[in-house]
């Protein structure tokens, strides 16, 4: 399957709006995230979220932030998001199984990214330890917030899937 100048590789996830495939382009791995339309959702409301969660990225360039690369829709009409590849565990994995003195550079890492989110005036709106993937690089443990679908600006207006107040996962 093809993605724009996408090779899709592999399936590595999916949740609860989309799958997440492995992609190659010119030598690198990137994720693309295709999205799901759930029954009694309108598919505009779906791209909606999708454009407002590139939007919310493409100029973010920060080491503990997905770095997002493109967005569209297939012939099908399926929405898809380009970002980064991160070959890492998420947060909780990490920590299960390294001792803390591990797991402090990746929880630095975290507030760091989240630091910039707010200079940004960025609320990202569902974070939580599935969301946050660490990769080990070159000996540190480097963390990296994803899934920004429920992101809202401070200064512009809401996302409409996020503008009647409440947003997020359950507990």
């Amino acid at each position: 399957m093809e993605v724009l100048d996408y090779h899709i590789k592999d399936k590595i996830g999916e949740g609860g709006f989309s799958e997440v495939f492995r992609a190659e382009k010119n030598g690198r791995d990137f994720a693309i995230k295709i999205l799901r339309v759930p029954d009694g959702i309108a598919a505009e409301d779906v791209l909606s979220r999708m454009r407002y969660e590139f939007w919310v990225l493409k100029d973010l360039d920060h080491p503990h932030i997905v770095k997002v690369h493109d967005f569209g829709c297939l012939q099908d009409g399926r929405i898809f998001l380009v970002e980064n590849f991160i070959a890492g565990l998420t947060l909780r994995n990490f920590c299960a199984q390294h001792p803390f003195p591990a797991c402090e550079p990746a929880l630095l890492g975290v507030l760091r990214g989240l630091k910039s989110l707010h200079e940004w005036n960025i609320v990202h709106g569902d974070l939580k330890i599935e969301n946050i993937l660490v990769a080990e690089e070159e000996n540190d443990a480097i963390a990296k917030i994803l899934d920004f679908g429920l992101a809202r600006s401070l200064i512009t207006p809401q996302s409409p899937l996020t503008s009647e107040g409440f947003s997020g996962t359950p507990a």
